[in-house]
Order: structure tokens, then sequence, then C-alpha cells
């Protein structure tokens, strides 16, 4: 179905809810685990805001920052009304901005246009005047794909060198590079994820890497993991550190699930496929769910209580393109943020930002 929306200039957008009448449900089979013995949540639709250059979201509470890849633009909309939200602020002049992290009211931005500035850093207390606070403009760092944000310090892709680099943000006016996570043999540093003094790094072509960064100064590699086809676009943990999930942005690429309990042994468990030959993006994990942008077949949730018998619970398709499907693997849906449940933001490439209640 076509929902009618209405851009009055490129600053200025109405923001329309979705009918809840919308609202999908794909229950597919069940889970030997007991934990999922009730039915899962049904999707929702709320509200969404169109754009047509988004990359990646992220969010802290209920204002949400969108990366506006091709304008060089971050946008900032408050969705303290899921059913209506509202664009508050742009930050404008950014390059290339691949990638946004927010923590405590400052606003990261990576520039993959080759610099100068690799990093943005922007206090958003304000959302309606976001003010620069710093820049990171290092040999090496001109060209960065993405960041993560944990506490005192920023883990950043470079481009440039293919590593992942850590960098101390603690004086924002003057971020630092303090400490280097080098690619293994093959490979491009894509994404990564840190939590509890461990760094889970995808490298393009060099599958995933497990690091120990409660040193940031001085990672200690802890394992590299390759696969067959692997093309490993994003990884991320179960909540029980025992799992990690992994996407690979080729075509047939899908959700892998990996037990990593035994680093020296770690093993392919599962996986989930949302139809054959076309180009999955990028899976988030928060509690038995997994989140994923699975760009022309829109957002999918999945349960991964059991990782050897992942199943989709819900999914809507946020892409409209109809029969361009095809030929359009790198379209629709880019990224997708659910820690604000029980909302749930995604954002669409083509189309903008939706929210749903899950």
């Amino acid at each position: 179905m076509t929902h009618t929306l209405t851009r009055t200039s490129p600053s200025t957008y109405l923001c329309w809810p979705i009918a809840a009448l919308l609202a999908v449900l794909c229950a597919c089979g069940g889970s030997t685990s007991s934990s999922v013995n009730r039915p899962p949540p049904t999707l929702q639709t709320n509200g969404m805001v169109p754009f047509n250059t988004l990359g990646d979201i992220w969010a802290e509470g209920t204002t949400i920052y969108l990366a506006g890849r091709f304008a060089g633009e971050v946008y900032i909309v408050d969705a303290s009304d899921p059913d209506l939200p509202t664009l508050v602020g742009t930050v404008t002049g950014l390059g290339f901005p691949q990638d946004v992290k927010a923590q405590n009211g400052i606003l990261y931005v990576t520039n993959e246009a080759g610099g100068p500035v690799g990093l943005w850093i922007y206090e958003v207390s304000n959302p309606a005047m976001p003010m620069l606070l710093g820049t990171l403009s290092s040999p090496g760092l001109e060209n960065l794909h993405n960041v993560f944000v944990d506490g005192d310090y920023a883990y950043v892709a470079s481009d440039n060198t293919a590593d992942i680099h850590v960098i101390d943000v603690r004086n924002l006016a003057a971020p630092m590079e303090i400490g280097r996570i080098p690619r293994p043999g093959g490979g491009q540093a894509h994404d990564m994820m840190v939590r509890g003094g461990i760094c889970y790094i995808a490298f393009l072509g060099g599958g995933f890497t497990i690091a120990d960064v409660s040193t940031p100064s001085a990672p200690v590699v802890l394992r590299n993991h390759t696969y067959p086809g692997n093309f490993t676009h994003s990884v991320w943990p179960s909540d029980d550190g025992r799992h990690v999930f992994t996407t690979d942005e080729v075509v047939g690429g899908h959700l892998k699930a990996f037990d990593i309990s035994d680093l020296a042994n770690i093993q392919q468990v599962g996986s989930y496929e949302a139809i054959p030959n076309i180009i999955i993006h990028n899976a988030v994990v928060d509690g038995q769910y997994a989140y994923i942008s699975y760009y022309v077949e829109g957002l999918h949730i999945v349960d991964i209580s059991d990782p050897s018998n992942i199943t989709r619970v819900a999914n809507f398709d946020t892409y409209t393109c109809g029969t361009c499907r095809d030929s359009d693997g790198f379209a629709g849906a880019w990224g997708v943020y659910p820690f604000t449940r029980p909302y749930v933001y995604v954002s669409d490439l083509n189309t903008g930002l939706y929210i749903f209640t899950f």
C-alpha cells in the first residue's frame, strides 16, 4: 500500500501517522526455549518522517539522529509523540555523514568523504541548536565509515587503514587516538560494537574479530574468525555474550549465529534468511530478539532465544519500489534502533524514518 506524504521544502517536512491497521505480524514457527512460550508482541506502525537520503540511525530516549548521507546533513527528530515525529534540528556541512552515535547529549558523526575531518562531535542537549565541540583530523582517519562510543572512548572504522582505531574523547575539543586494532590477514574494518570491555568487529572479507579493550590504549585480539563466503558487514553479541550474530552484505548473504563460548572452537549454530538472493544489511540484538534492517525486505524481527532455531516473529516492508526491488539490492531499510522499546526506529534509504511499537 502506498502512503501519501508531503514534503513542502528541503527543510520542512509534514509528518503523518501510519494507520495502526497496517500493523504486520508474521509468526513463523516456534522455539525450543521456554522463555518464548508466550506469543511475541505484535508489530504496530506509528509515525514516519519522509527523507530520501538516509543512512544510519541512533537515538537517546525520544530524540532520534539520522545520517543524511548524500545531503551532507544529520537530521534530529523528536519522537516524544511516536505518532507525530517532528524534525527539530539539522546539522549541515558534514561531507558524507555515514554513521551517527549519541551518548549523554553528545553526537558523534563520521565523514566518509575523504576528510580532512573524519569525525565531528556536537553538543545536542538543545537539538534545535547543535553546537560543534571538536573534530578528529588525523592522518589515516580522514575517511571513517562507522563509530561506536563506549564511555570515554570512541571506536572508529577507517577506510584509509582498514583498521579499528580507539579514540580518547574525554576532551571533546581535542579527541586523540590512543589505540588500534589491526585487521586480520585480509578484510576491511567496517563495523563494531563494544560492551563489557570486549570489542566485536566486522571485517568485510575478513570475518569477525573479538578483542579485549578493557585497557583501551592496549587492545588485545582474542580471536579472529573466518567462515566460507564471509563478507562480514556487522556483528552483535547476545546479551549473555555466548553468541554473536553476523550479516554478510552480498547477494544471498543473511543472518548467521555463532557460538563463541569457547573462543578456540567457534561454531556456526544457526542462520536466518528472509528470501533467497537478496542482500541483508545490519542486525542488532536486544534481549531475545534480533532486529534486522534487510534492505528491500524492510524490517525483520527474529527470535534468537534458541540460536539454532531462529524464527521470524514480525516484519514490515519499508521499501515501496515494488517491481524494481530485484535490481535495487542496496535500497530500502538501512538502520534499526530497538533500544527504546516498546518503540523501534528504522531508517530507510529511500523513504525515511519509521517508528514502530513492538
